[in-house]
């Protein structure tokens, strides 16, 4: 986006749904959520409320970058808690599947996830060698160690 503008009343009734506790604290949206995210109304259509705080301060969100809140916390619109980042650092930042599985150091049976014992599938998927060599001899049938 690479212009924003906000009315004075549209300003005065997005500052009336949240908390500005301090310039440091989090600042919860009281408004509606979607998601954990705040929403707000804004030129006939709904906005991101984190979106719409950032971009009152800083006045652009750079383009292909994402918000992202380094308090991880989703109702907060304290422009200082977002930063503009790369969708991937977005994701690994986060606690979903994808991110929870890029962090993970050890397969569930304890062998290490490391560059020698490593096998990557077609979609990126990590796979620990020794149990995937595992799986495939008692797959054919042979005796697995």
């Amino acid at each position: 986006m690479n212009y924003f503008s906000i009315s004075q009343s549209d300003l005065e009734r997005f500052e009336s749904k949240f908390v500005r506790v301090s310039e440091s604290q989090c600042w919860p949206w009281t408004g509606r959520l979607d998601n954990g995210y705040g929403r707000f109304w804004l030129n006939n259509r709904t906005a991101l409320a984190h979106r719409i705080a950032y971009l009152i301060v800083n006045g652009t969100i750079p383009e292909s970058l994402h918000l992202d809140h380094l308090c991880r916390n989703r109702a907060c619109v304290n422009p200082k808690h977002l930063e503009p980042v790369d969708i991937k650092t977005n994701v690994l930042r986060g606690f979903g599947f994808s991110a929870e599985n890029a962090r993970k150091t050890h397969c569930k049976n304890g062998h290490p996830l490391n560059e020698n014992n490593l096998y990557k599938m077609s979609r990126k998927t990590r796979v620990c060698r020794i149990c995937q060599n595992n799986r495939l001899k008692k797959w054919r049938g042979i005796n697995a160690d």
